[in-house]
């Protein structure tokens, strides 16, 4: 039989439903330590691998992997998220969310809780999308993870609290909002770099047969070179010399693939001096330019 300990037994509808259906997908009996009468509970259970559509209900939902991985997948009206599970990884899953989702077998501890019954006065200026970007992708969160295993040991034990497990609700329901804040944050961030680095790109084959400063691709970017240094390693791996280099060599392979001269191509791309192009020509692909030509053949 499951363990369910709580301070109001009725259950809702929607409640109901909710264990019924993980009754369904666990193996084994799962553990329910329920709490705060319809407004949150948790869930401990054991998942085979799982194939189909997502339990849609009213509850918002937060996963933490106790043990297992391998893959998980779901295509819902957020997006897609494909990533891999892992012990300590936790997932999240807003309520009335539409969609497929398949994961690899793996122990859970959910924690889920009805926004239109959870009576915390913070939570009500909380707001569905404060929580969005959070289901983008897996997180992981120590604060959310040690209030979670928290939640549960004291459900389950001789020191039960209302008022304790309410709290603990609170701080994950913040906890994730600012999880979910600092995602879009990095989500922005990458965005505005990747329209640097594009505007970057531009810039150097527009002026690749000049002279091409680290100072002049921060100065055409508005931005200070530490910064640029620290954006170009980010988003390419390269310094912004390497960089530079490679698109140089890039576009010098293709010019040579179209039958330029070895000349025509160091002129072309910035090098007054053949012998120096064939040089970093070489040193970029293991070849000189006469080499690499003979082989395209």
């Amino acid at each position: 039989m499951d363990s369910v300990i709580g301070i109001d037994s009725e259950r809702s509808g929607d409640r109901e439903g909710l264990l019924d259906r993980v009754n369904e997908h666990a193996e084994g009996t799962p553990e329910h330590a329920t709490s705060l009468s319809d407004s949150a509970f948790m869930v401990r259970a054991n998942f085979g691998a799982f194939d189909g559509p997502l339990l849609t209900d009213k509850y918002l939902k937060i996963g933490l992997v106790l043990q297992g991985d391998g893959p998980i997948y779901h295509r819902t009206q957020l997006g897609l998220l494909e990533s891999s599970l892992y012990a300590g990884g936790m997932y999240y899953l807003p309520p009335s969310l539409r969609g497929e989702m398949s994961t690899a077998p793996m122990e859970m501890l959910g924690l889920c809780v009805n926004p239109e019954q959870f009576d915390v006065a913070e939570f009500s200026s909380l707001k569905s999308s404060d929580f969005e970007a959070a289901a983008r992708d897996l997180f992981d969160d120590e604060t959310v993870r040690s209030v979670m295993l928290a939640l549960w040991h004291s459900s389950n034990g001789n020191t039960f609290s209302s008022a304790f497990f309410k709290e603990g609700v609170e701080v994950i329901l913040n906890q994730l909002k600012l999880s979910g804040n600092k995602r879009r944050t990095t989500t922005y961030l990458r965005k505005t770099n990747e329209i640097k680095m594009r505007r970057l790109k531009a810039y150097i084959f527009e002026n690749l047969d000049s002279s091409i400063r680290i100072s002049d691709m921060a100065r055409e970017l508005g931005i200070e070179e530490s910064q640029f240094f620290a954006i170009c390693r980010e988003m390419t791996g390269m310094t912004p010399f390497s960089y530079l280099t490679h698109n140089r060599m890039a576009f010098a392979q293709d010019l040579l693939r179209e039958g330029a001269s070895i000349t025509e191509a160091a002129l072309a791309v910035g090098y007054s001096n053949p012998s120096k192009f064939s040089a970093a020509f070489r040193r970029h692909f293991g070849e000189n330019p006469s080499q690499w030509r003979r082989l395209q053949s």
